[in-house]
């Protein structure tokens, strides 16, 4: 990979680390199966960047659906140990992983109650509040991601915001 490539992928990575991270940890709820997860997107996003094509999805589309695949598999399969070949072993190290800092950032002490609330959570729901509220996406979009309709969205959300609501509530964590 030439400087140009190297300096890209670290745009790529500097740029969706966050999102492919709380993304993939919404869904598991577990930081150690995340940080795993999230080093094979980044190392399948490496490994592939030569092939995306801009005129056919958009990057974050390209890198989500990379993530999607990559925790489809890891439902499949549940392994729990990340092994690289030797020839993609250096590709690991030329990322700056930055799980302990997102990590923290999670479990702030406001945050910490939100994600208690959004575990208590259908996955659905959980999902419908990541991509609106955190990822800041249309409801056209987020209804797209979970394969629903834009009713049923306002719906899941509608009654996922009462449960969080009422879970803070309960434990005097609201605002």
């Amino acid at each position: 990979m030439d400087d140009h490539g190297r300096r890209a992928l670290e745009e790529i990575y500097e740029e969706f680390f966050p999102r492919i991270y709380n993304y993939i940890y919404y869904r598991l709820l577990h930081r150690e199966e995340t940080e795993d997860l999230v080093s094979r997107i980044f190392l399948k996003v490496a490994e592939h960047l030569h092939e995306y094509d801009p005129k056919k999805a958009k990057l974050d589309t390209w890198i989500f659906r990379i993530a999607e695949s990559t925790l489809i598999d890891h439902f499949r399969t549940r392994k729990n140990q990340l092994s690289l070949e030797d020839e993609n072993a250096g590709l690991e190290n030329r990322f700056r992983v930055e799980f302990e800092e997102e990590y923290e950032r999670i479990l702030e002490p406001g945050r910490r109650a939100v994600f208690a609330a959004l575990s208590r959570m259908k996955e659905r729901d959980r999902m419908a509040v990541y991509y609106v509220c955190f990822l800041e996406m249309s409801y056209k979009e987020a209804a797209a991601r979970l394969g629903i309709g834009e009713s049923t969205l306002a719906s899941a959300l509608m009654r996922a915001k009462r449960k969080l609501r009422a879970y803070l509530e309960e434990n005097g964590d609201v605002v």
